[in-house]
């Protein structure tokens, strides 16, 4: 693997020990004399996108079949009441010319009741598979942890970022793909 020599940890090495030491030119340059020592450490850095290992383990697969099959019945609810009320409005329109101003007022009432209760299902659907969501996500979690953990001592990393974190990159230095095989090796 790419080791990666990091003139910033040393350019932070140095800030920080020049702060710790002091102010006085004798502590400074001892300081100075530390950091340099410091030149030849090498550290192995890894980048992994922990949002891609979790979404892309079968664990997360199987309870996106799962949460499919669950919330599929309200979906389908509350398309059957969006179109309930699409059709109530446009018999509305259509029969608005004919129709006595309390007809009118009592059938966009019930248009606005329904739509109503439809946001308040959208609503409540929403909230519960978040609520599902995360409780799913809190059970892999760990296991993403630990297989971070574990490819990270197998493979010598030093340091492993998260992808989000990082502004460029080599490709050689992404080990999603050996996390992702290690959450699904695990039960």
């Amino acid at each position: 693997m790419k080791q990666i020599r990091l003139v910033v940890l040393e350019l932070a090495m140095l800030v920080s020990l020049s702060f710790v030491v002091g102010q006085s030119l004798a502590k400074e340059s001892s300081s100075a004399t530390k950091a340099n020592e410091l030149k030849g450490l090498t550290i192995k850095i890894a980048i992994v996108d922990s949002e891609r290992a979790v979404l892309e383990s079968d664990d997360a697969k199987k309870y996106a079949n799962h949460s499919e099959k669950l919330f599929a019945p309200k979906i389908t609810k509350l398309k059957a009441l969006e179109e309930s009320i699409q059709s109530m409005d446009k018999q509305l329109t259509k029969d608005s010319p004919v129709l006595t101003d309390a007809q009118r007022e009592g059938r966009q009432l019930d248009i606005k009741r329904k739509y109503e209760d439809l946001q308040l299902q959208d609503r409540q659907l929403r909230m519960e598979k978040s609520r599902s969501d995360q409780e799913e996500l809190g059970k892999i979690r760990p296991k993403l942890d630990g297989a971070i953990h574990k490819v990270a001592k197998k493979m010598g990393y030093d340091l492993v970022l998260e992808k989000g974190a990082v502004r460029f990159m080599e490709s050689e230095l992404d080990i999603t793909r050996m996390v992702i095989q290690s959450i699904n090796k695990m039960k």
